[in-house]
């Protein structure tokens, strides 16, 4: 194939393929995490959306009561990632109205609201 045919080619590809508009994925609401979360407690076969659910639960049950005061929250000794997913699909699923919200955000009041901390 000729140097000019061969330049041709990779326009057309580029124009064709990478010129596409993609739709950027939405990964921060409660919105797009929820499914994942529900999906944990039903035993569905894994998905991105269930890690994101799972490890977001895993770091702010670890991190939770060595927040600031006024944001922090006290969890049981010995609660599992589960109790902690099924606060959390409890609490969005009580306010529909705010799943657009982020996700860590709704995910930090469930939390404070379930395991307040008695200082």
């Amino acid at each position: 194939m000729s140097t000019r045919k061969s330049t041709t080619a990779l326009v057309l590809f580029a124009c064709l393929f990478l010129g596409q508009p993609t739709r950027a994925q939405d990964v921060s609401s409660a919105n797009s995490n929820l499914a994942g979360c529900k999906a944990i407690l039903t035993n569905a076969q894994g998905t991105f959306s269930q890690g994101i659910c799972a490890g977001s639960v895993y770091t702010m049950l670890f991190v939770g009561y060595r927040l600031r005061q006024d944001t922090s929250f006290c969890p049981p000794v010995n609660v599992t990632i589960e109790q902690g997913i099924r606060v959390l699909v409890q609490y969005l699923e009580s306010q529909p109205q705010n799943l657009h919200e982020n996700f860590q955000g709704l995910m930090l009041r469930s939390f404070r609201d379930a395991w307040p901390c008695s200082r």
